[in-house]
């Protein structure tokens, strides 16, 4: 496979003409389901196979029973989670966040320094 060489002035139009094109992609994908959304005469529609008895009935939603079985299965995790690390205070999880995405960052930079310099 040969090399292909450009001048700077080409590959700046081609990479901006490209990224311009996933612009306009993405920007009209949003637009179309932001319309997709949005109902013109205010109902709800349901797509789903069961019948209005079983529509009728009480059931918890999704995050209901998600924390529900995370609760009962894992309560001592769920209490220092609740208790211990998190105070409520958002600079404490700014930092605590701070220090994780570091941490990783720095792990990544090191892999990538080691996978330079092996190769």
């Amino acid at each position: 496979m040969g090399t292909i060489v450009s001048d700077p002035f080409t590959v700046t139009l081609i990479v901006t003409g490209t990224m311009l094109l996933l612009t306009i992609i993405i920007y009209t994908m949003v637009l179309s389901i932001r319309r997709a959304k949005t109902s013109q005469l205010g109902e709800e529609m349901y797509i789903g196979g069961e019948s209005e008895d079983i529509l009728s009935l009480k059931v918890p939603s999704v995050l209901a029973l998600y924390w529900g079985i995370v609760r009962r299965s894992w309560r001592k995790a769920f209490d220092i989670l609740r208790d211990v690390v998190h105070s409520g205070i958002l600079n404490e999880w700014y930092g605590y966040m701070t220090m994780w995405l570091s941490l990783l960052l720095l792990l990544s930079l090191i892999v990538i320094l080691i996978r330079m310099y092996i190769h």
